[in-house]
């Protein structure tokens, strides 16, 4: 069976395995060892940006240039992000419904098409992103003004995210994803004075463990501030046009950042507010694996190992979505062999260049000829 595997491989990238010289010269005809592992997905990104309309209309060009920089680290990411990206108003409509603060496109040549938020995906394999122009000009999209109002950012987050039962799904149906994580950031001069949260811990605690929809979503939440730093906590902190220099703290948010260990809490007036991201972490930007004990060098000859392996990436039922041929002699996705001691047996790691995320669900196969 395992033979059998292995020629189904060669078949299938033949036309490389000629130019590779894998798998000729007997290699094929010995024993074959076939590892599958579960191929690199892209993470899962949620970030909703919760802005007071006060903060807009103080001093709109501070918020726009601290949100573009907010789209500069997205690329950042070792591991790339399948990101939605929503911002929307702290205070709600006379409905009760979010109101969305991203300009649309048929408004503004760099606003947002179809769906209320942004869908950033440069990695993945055959994404689009939903809008013109880049990331950071969309982040900066904004519409001039919004209406004022009560500042409600936690029921605001409920509201977008499905977290309110008692709400049918809206335009951000499909913007909360079961494995991403949910990152929100409040941007606001002003505490939240949402009525169905208590300032209280258990209240606030509650609040939190509501976040996590449908039950048993794997995805985190982190919750992180963009609030004036008062006096109290910051002696002689400056202010801005964002928030006065005795702008009061915002007490249950303050309370609720420390539920969670604490959430990052960053100066309204600061101006660079990437350290919201510091809360997330994704894991290495390079996943290595083993290869198979016994492997057999296709070329002998030659100064170092060079693993008689070949490579696919299928999808759950086994179709063959990319071969992967070495690095070497084939572009991306591709392999890539280093000497591992680690790797008993076989003394060298593998690990895939990709050239974009396929699906999750996606699986790479290793074929490699072992001795007998």
């Amino acid at each position: 069976m395992r033979r059998a595997t292995f020629l189904c491989l060669v078949a299938l990238g033949c036309g490389k395995v000629a130019q590779q010289h894998a798998c000729d010269g007997g290699g094929c005809r010995g024993a074959v060892t076939t590892f599958r592992w579960d191929a690199k997905a892209p993470q899962e990104l949620d970030l909703l940006l919760v802005i007071d309309p006060r903060a807009l209309a103080a001093d709109g060009a501070s918020v726009r240039a601290g949100l573009a920089r907010l789209a500069g680290e997205l690329p950042k990411f070792p591991s790339g992000l399948d990101a939605h990206v929503a911002m929307v108003s702290s205070v709600l409509d006379a409905a009760g419904e979010p109101i969305t603060l991203l300009a649309p496109a048929a408004r503004s040549a760099c606003g947002a098409k179809d769906e209320p938020y942004l869908n950033i995906a440069a990695l993945t394999c055959g994404a689009a992103t939903n809008f013109d122009g880049t990331a950071t000009d969309a982040f900066a999209c904004l519409v001039e003004s919004a209406p004022d109002g009560a500042s409600q950012p936690l029921e605001v987050i409920r509201r977008v995210t499905g977290a309110d039962p008692g709400r049918p799904p809206g335009p951000y149906a499909r913007f909360r994803r079961p494995r991403a994580v949910l990152l929100a950031a409040i941007i606001s001069a002003r505490d939240d004075a949402s009525t169905i949260v208590g300032g209280d811990p258990a209240s606030l605690g509650a609040y939190l463990d509501g976040l996590a929809v449908p039950p048993g979503n794997p995805g985190r939440v982190v919750i992180s501030l963009i609030v004036p730093f008062s006096p109290a906590a910051d002696a002689g902190a400056p202010g801005c046009a964002l928030a006065a220099a005795d702008t009061p703290a915002p007490a249950r948010l303050l309370a609720l950042s420390q539920l969670q260990g604490p959430s990052p809490v960053i100066d309204l007036c600061r101006g660079d507010w990437t350290a919201i991201f510091s809360a997330l972490s994704f894991g290495p930007g390079r996943l290595v694996f083993c290869g198979p004990p016994g492997t057999l060098d296709r070329d002998p000859v030659a100064a170092g190992l060079q693993p008689d392996c070949l490579g696919r990436l299928v999808d759950p039922d086994g179709k063959l979505l990319a071969a992967v041929p070495p690095c070497a002699y084939g572009p991306r996705p591709c392999l890539e062999y280093q000497p591992d001691d680690i790797c008993e047996g076989a003394g060298f790691n593998v690990n895939v260049d990709y050239d974009c995320y396929r699906p999750r669900g996606t699986v790479f196969e290793l074929a490699c000829s072992t001795a007998p």
